[in-house]
């Protein structure tokens, strides 16, 4: 567990890139 705060912190962004994409695929669809 030596790199916690950044695993945690790359998880946020994985996240965050996650749902934006999904918005761009809902606006192409519509």
């Amino acid at each position: 567990m030596f790199a916690q705060d950044g695993n945690v912190e790359k998880a946020l962004i994985d996240s965050l890139t996650a749902s934006i994409a999904d918005r761009k695929a809902n606006i192409c669809d519509t």
